[in-house]
This record gives C-alpha cells, sequence and structure tokens, in this order.
C-alpha cells in the first residue's frame, strides 16, 4: 500500500462504498467494488486506507505522464511558486481526465486538489488567465472546511499529507492568477473559493 503521492502524478481514491454494509460479506462485495470500478475506468486500482486513526477504505489509481504528458512539468512549475505562464490551458485537461471519476465518492491528494482549485480559478475568471502563481498551500484539517470564510493562507508550499491522512484533509491553496489573489479550499472533489486581494 502506498504512503505518499508521487510528485509528478496525481492520486486519486475512491471511497469503498461497501464498507458499513454486511460484515459476513464484506470482503466479497469489496472485491466485486474493486474489479467493477477497474472495469469501468479501465485502469488498475490498488487497495488503499485514508483514514488516519479510523478506517476509511479506499481503492487507488493514478494519473501519470502516459494519460496526461505535460502532467510533470505543470506539477513541478505549480509547486515550485514561480509564475507560470506557459501552456496554463493544460490545467484544463487535467481538470478534464480527473473528472471522469467525479461520479463516484472521491478523495484528492495535493497534486489533483490542485487542478480542481485552479478549475474554479479560471471558472471564477471566465478563462485562462495569462498568468499562475501558487502563493501558498497547506493540507488544513478537515473542520476548517466549516469556517472556510475566515481562513487566510499559510505563507508557505507545504508538501502532500500521506495518502492516510486524505480523509480527513481539506486542501487550501493561495493562487494569484493576472493579478487577482484567491484563497481555494478543496474538500473531496468539491472548491471553496473567494476573493482576497487584486493588486490593481
Amino acid at each position: 500500500m502506498r504512503e505518499f503521492e508521487n510528485a509528478n502524478q496525481i492520486l486519486v481514491a475512491v471511497i469503498d462504498e461497501t464498507y458499513g454494509g454486511e460484515e459476513d460479506s464484506y470482503e466479497q462485495d469489496s472485491a466485486n467494488y474493486k474489479i467493477g470500478l477497474s472495469e469501468e475506468f479501465e485502469v488498475d486500482f490498488e487497495v488503499s486506507n485514508v483514514g488516519p486513526g479510523a478506517d476509511i477504505p479506499a481503492f487507488v489509481t493514478v494519473l501519470q505522464e502516459n494519460i496526461l504528458p505535460l502532467l510533470p512539468w505543470v506539477l513541478a512549475v505549480f509547486f515550485s511558486g514561480k509564475p507560470m505562464v506557459d501552456n496554463i490551458g493544460a490545467w484544463r485537461v487535467i481538470f478534464k481526465a480527473l473528472q471522469v471519476y467525479f461520479g463516484r465518492p472521491v478523495i484528492l491528494s495535493r497534486n489533483g486538489a490542485a487542478a480542481i482549485a485552479v478549475e474554479a480559478v479560471f471558472e471564477d475568471m471566465g478563462g485562462v488567465p495569462k498568468t499562475l502563481l501558487l502563493r501558498s498551500y497547506r493540507p488544513a484539517h478537515l473542520g476548517e472546511a466549516d469556517s472556510f470564510d475566515s481562513l487566510s493562507s499559510s505563507g508557505a508550499i507545504e508538501t502532500a499529507p500521506p495518502i492516510v491522512y486524505l480523509g480527513m484533509v481539506f486542501h487550501l491553496f493561495e493562487i494569484e492568477a493576472d493579478g487577482v489573489f484567491y484563497l481555494v479550499g478543496v474538500n473531496g472533489k468539491t472548491p471553496s473559493l473567494k476573493r482576497i486581494y487584486h493588486s490593481n
């Protein structure tokens, strides 16, 4: 069972919806659910757990360079904290590749959450900006999602949390796009967004 999302890939964790059902048949039900996911999405899944302290069984797959050729470059530049001025539209391709999984209960690590956060910024702006810059990221506790309107950025770009903590993580990004500063939180596959500053 993997511990972390690779820096060059996006990890998608689909919650095991058979968990909490019939105890006697859970093992077989879970195995069948995993087979069904592989057939539905035509990718391999591995068994995982995204619950710290309490089990949240999940099945994990990854999006990587063979599916999205620009992915390693996009992720490296974005999380370096340097301005992106080329290939910004690649984020939309990445988001669409992720969206395929959104009919299921999905939890994402830092890289996948970034694609959702960036898409939320694009939607607010009405299109792809000329420049994009990650100013900060932190894996907040899920409980902080309830007070999103009062949250502020951390001022640092923190590392991705271990996979086992993902069930309790609220990803918090500060993103600057064409001089507009946004705070974006991502809970599972759902973004929350607020403009916090405009340089003009």
